[in-house]
């Protein structure tokens, strides 16, 4: 399994917005890509820090192509995202 980790930070006052996209766009857009297991999205308001992770069944399903909605697309991060792709060696 394989893991595509995306951090980003978003503008402050944006975080709701960036949530509620990733929660009704983004994730809904993976589960229809082949491969997609699961994802999760934690956030430190405090900060403006917004990390995603997706699992995946292959690394070209983790490497895939970044979904049509997402927070960087919609003008809400303060810079570009950073998106690495990790093999999962434990999950408990």
């Amino acid at each position: 399994m394989y893991a595509r980790v995306t951090t980003a930070r978003v503008q402050p006052g944006k975080m709701d917005e960036a949530i509620s996209i990733m929660k009704d766009s983004t994730y809904p857009a993976n589960r229809n890509q082949q491969g997609f297991k699961s994802a999760i999205l934690l956030t430190n308001p405090k900060t403006g820090k917004a990390l995603s992770i997706t699992l995946w069944e292959t690394e070209a399903g983790a490497i895939g192509q970044p979904a049509a909605t997402n927070p960087a697309r919609a003008g809400l991060l303060t810079g570009p995202s950073v998106r690495e792709i990790f093999e999962v060696s434990v999950q408990v």
